[in-house]
């Protein structure tokens, strides 16, 4: 009988726990929507030289460029630096990261960008990344020219050629500007348990393993 009871609390506590831990799991979409959201909340923002996101990578004032900073500062924001987006200073140095990863796809391999993508763009020629930022909707668009577009954002951003003027900006970007060509897209895994365990788990939770005390007092 002490044996029944024992294995019937302990498949009661197994079922919760592992209800327990998918209910606090987040979502890849709701991750990559979290991370939007922080970089829209920048928008705006003039760094110029010195700024909070090199501060925050250097731990002192650098006018270093930032764009590849920008993005593991969001990362931060939400939880999945290093694991989602590397804590990087170059973008050729990210771009390595997810090829080894196995998450980096060329602009030409047929790949659809995705809401919270990396897309890094070649902006002098030389076949090198030299700007990264987030791609804000998923797809690609057309815009009045007839040119294919993605909706981005990013920091250390200008205009002209989406790099340089300190800027965080999000907008339409062609992929084949001849001063800013889209080279491809990194398709981070965004994986994470929840900071803020519902209340409602906490309490069940704590109730069985009561009951499981209390069952060991009763029959020890």
């Amino acid at each position: 009988m002490k044996k029944a009871i024992s294995l019937l609390l302990c498949v009661i506590l197994f079922v919760c726990g592992t209800f327990y831990v998918f209910a606090n799991t987040k979502t890849h979409e709701q991750i990559a929507d979290e991370i939007i959201e922080i970089a829209r909340a920048e928008i705006g923002y003039y760094g110029d030289g010195s700024n909070k996101f090199n501060e925050w990578y250097y731990g002192t004032p650098s006018g270093a460029a930032w764009c590849a900073v920008f993005l593991g500062w969001c990362a931060d924001q939400v939880g999945v630096l290093n694991t989602a987006v590397p804590k990087r200073t170059t973008c050729a140095g990210m771009m390595d990261w997810y090829k080894a990863k196995g998450e980096y796809h060329t602009v030409n391999s047929g790949y659809v960008p995705q809401k919270g993508d990396v897309v890094f763009f070649d902006t002098d020629g030389s076949g090198i990344s030299h700007h990264v930022e987030f791609v804000s909707e998923s797809g690609y668009f057309t815009d009045d020219n007839g040119k294919t577009c993605i909706y981005s954002i990013g920091g250390n951003a200008s205009d002209a050629n989406f790099e340089g003027e300190d800027n965080v900006i999000e907008r339409f970007r062609t992929i084949d500007r001849e001063n800013a060509v889209v080279m491809g897209y990194a398709h981070p895994s965004y994986v994470q348990e929840k900071q803020n365990t519902p209340n409602f788990f906490e309490k069940l939770r704590a109730f069985f393993e009561r009951i499981v005390e209390f069952f060991r007092n009763l029959f020890s």
